[in-house]
């Protein structure tokens, strides 16, 4: 779990994803057509290029996501339980003692 919390290059750098997704549609049929874009209540929305960029840096980005880090951080997890070393108890206990979950907050009512 220290492995996870603290390298930062284990997730898909965010700069690399948005420069390779500007060159990809700008070479791409994608940038000529039309996108339409529906939300949870069947309003549709035609996407402009700001908004047609930012979408497919979102869909590559989860790819990416995916590919890179989410297959590795589920088989060590699994691999964990499996083996008895990982359970809710000890994972909560980690978040609690190394990371922010554990720190209480002061909140007001104004």
């Amino acid at each position: 779990m220290a492995y996870f919390s603290a390298i930062e290059n284990i997730l898909f750098d965010f700069k690399s994803n948005e420069e390779k997704t500007k060159k990809n549609i700008k070479a791409s049929i994608y940038n000529l057509c039309n996108t339409t874009a529906f939300d949870i209540n069947g309003n549709f929305n035609e996407l402009n290029d700001k908004e047609k960029l930012n979408r497919e840096i979102t869909n590559n980005y989860t790819i990416a996501l995916n590919i890179h880090f989410h297959a590795i951080f589920q088989k060590v997890f699994v691999e964990g339980i499996i083996l008895g070393k990982l359970n809710y108890y000890s994972v909560i206990d980690y978040l609690n003692k190394h990371t922010w979950y554990g720190i209480k907050f002061n909140r007001m009512l104004k």
